[in-house]
């Protein structure tokens, strides 16, 4: 087997454990609610005002989805809040419950094993994507001469941003075996990422210093409809460098992970297997 094939099969291992999961619908449904919403109150104040200055020619595709106050800025300044939820089982359930010993003494690499659960993540992150997609379309049918260029880059800088926050939240779920620690620390850290960017801006020094830690602030020209290879370049780097932490932390400890815990697994299942036979036994001869 290709290691394509084994990591699309993790992948699509993850995300139906992710979907048999209730926190993966009910991120869906409030998302999905929210976004919704917003995006109704938003199309109807725009109509009005655009009613009462008269029909003045403006591009309305740009107002209602681009800028700071456009449909999609919200999104982005919200969406940090549901990936904790979504990334906070993907290693550390499999490491309390002692399956990724199992995983990691297999014939399949750590680096297998970070790409499957970091797709399957991304992949759902595609689902979250289906909102505001959905709503550009309809936003299109209903907006005489809808610019969709500039809102394709937007979509696309908001999914940037979400592989950028499952990637940190993969990389906070392998710290602990307790899935709410993961959450809460993976909000934290994205938390403050999102916020840094509005400290100290007297300053110049400490102006560029945020500027370049917030991940929130990235987003700015591609929500107004502009790519700049300095954010791609930006979003990669942190794309690849949070899962690479990992995967170098697992080859550097591969003993705690293929030689003890294996063996202890090994024992534990022979002799859960010979109890059950035990039991049959004893029951068999009642």
């Amino acid at each position: 087997m290709t290691d394509l094939k084994i990591i699309m099969r993790i992948a699509r291992t993850d995300l139906a454990i992710l979907f048999y999961s209730p926190i993966a619908w009910f991120i869906l449904i409030v998302f999905s609610f929210l976004t919704a919403s917003g995006f109704a109150s938003l199309m109807e104040s725009i109509v009005t005002s655009y009613d009462l200055s008269g029909g003045d020619e403006v591009s309305l595709s740009s107002i209602c989805f681009l800028g700071s106050y456009g449909f999609l800025s919200s999104i982005v300044s919200n969406i940090y809040i549901y990936i904790p939820l979504l990334t906070m089982g993907l290693i550390s359930r499999e490491t309390a419950s002692g399956s990724i010993k199992l995983a990691y003494s297999s014939p399949v690499t750590s680096s297998q094993i970070v790409l499957g659960k970091y797709l399957a993540a991304i992949g759902f992150g595609c689902c979250l994507m289906l909102v505001p997609i959905t709503s550009a379309i309809y936003g299109s049918l209903v907006i005489p001469s809808f610019d969709w260029a500039p809102i394709l880059v937007a979509l696309l800088g908001l999914y940037l941003l979400i592989c950028t926050y499952c990637a940190i939240g993969l990389f906070m779920s392998s710290l602990t075996t307790y899935q709410v620690v993961a959450a809460v620390g993976t909000l934290i850290i994205l938390a403050i990422l999102n916020f840094i960017g509005g400290i100290g801006q007297e300053y110049d020094f400490i102006r560029e210093l945020t500027y370049w830690l917030s991940i929130n602030g990235r987003t700015i020209d591609m929500l107004n409809g502009v790519i700049r290879s300095e954010d791609v370049i930006y979003f990669i780097v942190v794309v690849t460098l949070f899962p690479g932490i990992y995967h170098f932390q697992t080859f550097i400890r591969p003993a705690n992970y293929q030689s003890v815990p294996t063996s202890n697994q090994l024992s534990g299942i022979f002799c859960r297997s010979n109890g059950n036979r035990l039991s049959h036994f004893t029951s068999g001869n009642d």
